[in-house]
């Protein structure tokens, strides 16, 4: 038994330093070659139109591979060879000197983030052979305008174009199986799934076309032209990332029907002020509306049992939140940065509250007043017709009072009961989103529930 160990050991050492033998240097290029043929892995040059050879060390190129070129920012063109099959990860990412790119035919795989940050890219030429287009393929080019989709590429996982602010034209060639365009939009070829909405015509308030049943992954991402929009109540999911950094959205309106709504899905949308969330909803995504730095107050939906790492995190600006009866479990870092958190609406019982699981950093919701909703015996029960409550009604009440404001009120004078400032000060029962609600937590009273 000891033999063959032994003989494993030596096998993988030789292994070893048969893959490290194979890295190579011709030139500016240095490169690998396995079963004889050759990935380039970096370039040290510095020409600005770049011819890559079509073989290095007698090896055909077939493969470009991760980072190989990234930050060449000195690059202005670069001219591919026949044979090559493959543009790895991040190949061409931060050549912002590239204006014009043409990919050989014969080339089938564009890694994701291939040409990331290639600002100065206008005109990007995909060959016919091309069959996957890797997720933000050519995210954050912010000059490129039109790009056609050739026939061959399938279903896409990601957006490939996030942050290509002057994108308005995208064109899918005629028998592609997965994907096609719908009034200027990429969607999968069953027309159900939005793939991207062009930063480009992304203006202003943005209807999302009825039958929509899912928002794809990143299919908005960086759209700051976007100040709203509305779905259809087709939707059912939304996929990670997809409104990510639209830093000019300012409202949306989510429909009741929807169940999925993935991590980061509006992380950083720092004008967002107000967002319902879905009661179709078990949990909240990691990083939900992580930097939404305008959002005041979340009411998390009943059926939610779970709230996911940073969801909340660096809301600065959050001062309320609603958190159900059956929530058990609040992640790290979910409300780290909520440094306005002033109150917490809790509506479950002492017990699920004691038990409930609240991870590390996060302070802000731990320091902040609870109003929870269990039981408080009631010493003033006003009708349910008031309508106003005048200057001084309740002056003399006595401290410690419990009084229940139904939901019908619509104003309060300031001086309407003792001070919460004073000794004991009165507590008040009342509805979620009530006028009385915002008058008390406002006036610094101590505020329970008498219903979800």
């Amino acid at each position: 038994m000891k033999k063959c160990w032994l003989a494993f050991l030596l096998a993988a050492v030789l292994l070893l330093c048969t893959a490290a033998a194979m890295a190579e240097n011709a030139g500016d290029f240095e490169y690998t070659v396995e079963n004889g043929k050759a990935t380039i892995t970096a370039y040290n040059g510095s020409e600005t139109a770049l011819i890559v050879p079509a073989a290095l060390g007698g090896s055909p190129v077939t493969a470009i591979g991760e980072n190989a070129f990234m930050g060449c920012y000195e690059l202005t063109s670069v001219s591919l060879p026949q044979g090559l099959t493959e543009i790895g990860t991040a190949a061409f990412a931060g050549c912002y000197g590239l204006t014009v790119f043409t990919v050989p035919e014969g080339v089938t795989d564009i890694g994701e983030t291939a040409f990331m940050n290639c600002d100065g890219l206008t005109s990007v030429s995909l060959p016919g052979s091309l069959l996957r287009l890797g997720a933000g393929a050519f995210s954050d080019c912010r000059a490129l305008e039109a790009i056609h989709i050739p026939e061959n590429v399938t279903a896409l996982t990601d957006n490939p174009f996030p942050g290509c602010a002057a994108l308005t034209q995208i064109t899918v060639a005629e028998g592609n199986a997965a994907l096609e365009m719908r009034g200027g939009l990429l969607y999968n070829r069953a027309g159900n799934e939005l793939a991207c909405w062009p930063q480009g015509l992304a203006v202003g308030k943005c209807a999302v076309p009825a039958g929509t049943e899912a928002i794809g992954v990143n299919a908005f991402t960086s759209c700051d032209g976007i100040t709203s929009v509305d779905l259809p109540d087709s939707v059912t999911a939304i996929r990670s990332g997809a409104f990510r950094f639209c830093n000019g959205l300012e409202s949306i309106s989510l429909p009741a029907g929807i169940t999925v709504l993935e991590d980061s899905a509006f992380e950083g949308c720092t004008a967002l002020k107000t967002v319902t969330l879905p009661q179709g909803l078990t949990a909240i995504a990691p990083m939900l509306l992580r930097g939404c730095e305008s959002l005041t107050s979340v009411v998390v939906p009943e059926n939610v049992t779970g709230i996911g790492y940073n969801a909340f995190d660096s809301c600065y600006a959050l001062k309320r939140v609603y958190l159900p009866a059956g929530l058990t479990q609040i992640s790290v870092f979910a409300f780290y940065g909520c440094d306005s958190l002033t109150d917490v609406c809790f509506f479950g019982t002492q017990a699920q509250w004691d038990a409930m699981a609240i991870e590390d950093l996060n302070d802000p919701l731990t320091e902040a007043a609870l109003h929870p909703s269990w039981h408080v015996e009631t010493d003033v029960d006003l009708p349910e017709d008031l309508l106003r409550i005048e200057s001084q009604a309740f002056a003399d009440l006595e401290g410690g009072s419990a009084v229940r404001v139904p939901s019908n009120v619509e104003e309060i004078a300031d001086d309407a009961f003792p001070s919460a400032d004073g000794e004991n000060p009165v507590m008040f029962i009342v509805t979620r989103g009530s006028y009385a609600e915002d008058w008390a937590i406002a006036h610094g009273y101590t505020v329970w529930y008498d219903q979800p």
